[in-house]
């Protein structure tokens, strides 16, 4: 026979939800111009496996103008930098991409409200090559038209004049980060009336 005491108390016991284990952190404030701290992450986008003496080569002759850095690789493949300043980080973050023996180091800011398995790296920015149009089609909406095919996210160089003309030996270089997992925009075919399209 059932012990009613045993059941009176389990019938009094606090249920505890998921709610009341959730609780709200405030973030600290974020100066979108500085760099976030010293620490960047990094992840290594490769078939293979790349040696740790292969990569420690590469990043100390690409930065050996940066003193005082260090980095270490964690279990889940994600590469810490630490950085003797932010102004150290920040100009790793400008100078990007990085190509450490064939293969494409993607490199992001640590946020600090979030842990490293929450950074996205399928982003990077690069340097893209506008070339092959024609004198008559460069023009700032073209441009921007094409430079939007690459990426959304893109900056055209200051130096170009639109209304003289002045835009180089017929082609343009340009920031934006691309997603790297898609396929990179790499030409279109163009309509030209009277003439032969392109």
């Amino acid at each position: 026979m059932a012990d009613n005491s045993l059941s009176h108390l389990f019938e009094e016991t606090v249920q505890v939800s998921t709610e009341d284990l959730t609780y709200r952190l405030e973030p600290g404030e974020v100066d979108n111009q500085e760099p976030q701290g010293k620490v960047l992450l990094g992840k290594l986008i490769c078939k293979g496996k790349l040696g740790r003496m292969a990569i420690a080569n590469t990043l100390k002759k690409a930065w050996a103008a940066f003193k005082g850095w260090s980095w270490k690789e964690d279990d889940e493949g994600i590469l810490h930098f630490s950085f003797a300043t932010k102004e150290d980080a920040w100009n790793v973050l400008q100078r990007r991409p990085w190509i450490i023996c064939g293969a494409l180091l993607v490199i992001m800011p640590w946020l600090s409200w979030l842990t490293p398995s929450e950074v996205k790296f399928d982003r990077s920015p690069f340097w893209v090559r506008l070339s092959g149009i024609p004198p008559f089609y460069w023009n700032k909406t073209n441009l921007e038209e094409l430079a939007a095919k690459a990426s959304p996210n893109y900056k055209l160089p200051r130096y170009i004049d639109f209304e003289n003309g002045s835009f180089g030996m017929g082609s343009v270089r340009f920031r934006a980060t691309l997603d790297i997992e898609k396929p990179v925009f790499s030409g279109f075919f163009m309509k030209r009336e009277p003439i032969k399209d392109l």
